[in-house]
């Protein structure tokens, strides 16, 4: 990627975080009955929280595409192969 793809990401990416939503609501919330510092704790447990989400993203997808897919498959499928046994009459 280019440098200037990375950007163009990077702010479209800016953007979304930026615009009010329920996330804005809470901190706002948070700041104007309690104290500015609530506010941004408020800010930092939601900022860290997307952290966590965009890691196990990457990682689930990273494992997806990765060279052992069919095991990953296995894994979340459970189409290893399955003995069945007799049953007795």
């Amino acid at each position: 990627m280019q440098l200037s793809e990375w950007l163009t990401v990077l702010i479209i990416g800016w953007f979304v975080v930026i615009t009010p939503g329920p996330n804005m609501a809470i901190v706002i919330r948070n700041s104007l009955i309690h104290s500015r510092s609530a506010g941004v704790y408020t800010a930092g447990g939601l900022a860290f929280g997307n952290l966590i989400h965009i890691a196990y993203c990457l990682v689930g997808i990273g494992l997806l595409i990765s060279e052992e897919l069919s095991a990953v498959q296995e894994w979340i499928f459970n189409t290893s192969e399955r003995k069945v046994k007799p049953t007795a009459k």
